[in-house]
């Protein structure tokens, strides 16, 4: 359905943060299979925002304001005020760096955005405003799955490599936890293994793979591109891709079919690259 962050306040109170264009899927999705459970749901996207600092030196700045903040462990929150704003920090993020994630109210964004980059026309400041272009080949770099591109409704999350967040066997031993939707399946794909697994391929030349290129051994097609993108950092394509299971050992060599032309590609390890930060979970 989507891969969401939540946040546990206490045992009766939770917040989700979901990729904004799936909102109303979701909240039918909830509505239809709630079934006789008791809660009260309440969405907040349009009277909250989020803003992300980003970075190996976003610690330090945020350091600057807060002593707690810096000593979170990765996916930890910390509920503060500033001033008469009350403000959700997280040390989260998509894009493989350290930095954290704040979530406020959306009628005191700009006023925090103007607060975050006030130095950076004097050439003062670290910080520099980035769009979703410059997001995606951070996370691309990472090895971030993201909904729409390597996870969607059709593809189960042990295949897209995220086998850590998901308990095949919930409810195994204790009837009174249940189990979830689509364990069952899950149940036989890890049984069964994977058809397809995520990997990374690193590219020749110069040209960047798209979502839904081919990718072939020979003449059989044998999985099909994500994401792909001339990486800034290695200056080189890269993309990722599921491939059949039997093919992703780390140097097979592969093809790539953009749009017409064969371009050879390597199994790479994901991450392509790993944040320098060295932060406990």
């Amino acid at each position: 359905m989507d891969d969401v962050i939540i946040y546990c306040f206490d045992e009766s109170e939770y917040l989700m943060v979901c990729n904004a264009s799936n909102r109303l899927k979701l909240l039918a999705h909830f509505a239809a299979v709630k079934g006789d459970m008791n809660f009260k749901l309440e969405d907040q996207t349009e009277s909250t925002a989020m803003i992300a600092l980003q970075g190996p030196k976003a610690m330090e700045i945020v350091g600057a304001l807060s002593r707690e903040i810096p000593t979170l462990k990765r996916y930890r929150f910390v509920q503060k005020s500033l001033i008469v704003v009350k403000l959700i920090v997280s040390r989260t993020g998509y894009t493989g760096e350290d930095g954290v994630e704040v979530i406020l109210g959306s009628s005191m964004a700009r006023a925090a955005m103007g607060m975050f980059l006030k130095d950076v026309k004097s050439g003062q400041s670290p910080i520099r405003p980035i769009g979703l272009a410059a997001r995606d080949t951070l996370r691309m770099e990472a090895g971030m799955p993201l909904y729409g591109h390597e996870i969607d409704e059709n593809t189960d999350p042990l295949s897209a490599g995220l086998g850590f967040a998901v308990k095949v066997d919930k409810g195994s031993d204790d009837e009174k936890i249940g189990r979830f939707i689509g364990q069952t399946a899950l149940e036989k794909i890890a049984k069964d293994g994977c058809a397809r697994k995520l990997v990374g391929l690193g590219l020749e030349g110069r040209r960047s793979a798209r979502q839904g290129m081919e990718v072939r051994q020979g003449s059989k097609v044998v999985g099909r591109v994500t994401s792909g993108c001339l990486s800034p950092t290695f200056d080189r394509p890269i993309a990722m891709a599921f491939v059949d299971a039997n093919l992703i050992e780390v140097g097979t060599n592969l093809e790539v079919d953009l749009r017409g032309t064969a371009v050879g590609a390597v199994v790479e390890p994901l991450p392509f690259l790993r944040a320098v930060a060295k932060v406990s979970i």
